[in-house]
């Protein structure tokens, strides 16, 4: 059990690092990663946007990984993922910055595999736990 517990804080480590990475990237802004999450322009993620975007990036999951993934930003159970909710998925807890409000929906090549990272890194974690469950 203790090697689990050793793997899952490994891997949270992981999912920090990735977040502070995303944030300290030159392009960063979190309005522009939500709209070109959020292709639909509908003002919140669904499970099949994040699945839609880690394809783009030849990231293919399947469908128990992307609900796992899902479920996991979803704070509220409601079957969208929201601005904020959003935004305490993929920034550093202990980060503070300036967001800017764009309208752009293209995101750099870099602020994707950064994106990609935090979604892989969380999504192996929550596999970890399933499996132990």
């Amino acid at each position: 059990m203790s090697i689990v517990l050793n793997e899952l804080a490994d891997l949270e480590k992981s999912v920090e690092m990735s977040r502070q990475d995303l944030v300290c990237n030159k392009g960063f802004c979190a309005t522009k990663i939500f709209n070109y999450l959020d292709c639909r322009r509908r003002g919140f993620l669904t499970a099949k946007d994040l699945r839609l975007f880690l394809e783009k990036n030849c990231v293919f999951v399947t469908e128990e990984e992307s609900r796992l993934l899902f479920n996991s930003f979803d704070q509220d159970h409601d079957s969208k993922i929201d601005w904020q909710e959003f935004l305490s998925s993929i920034i550093d807890k202990d980060c503070h910055f300036e967001s800017t409000v764009s309208k752009d929906v293209l995101i750099s090549v870099d602020l994707q595999e950064d994106v990609v990272n935090i979604f892989m890194n969380e999504l192996e974690g929550l596999k970890k736990l399933e499996k132990h469950k």
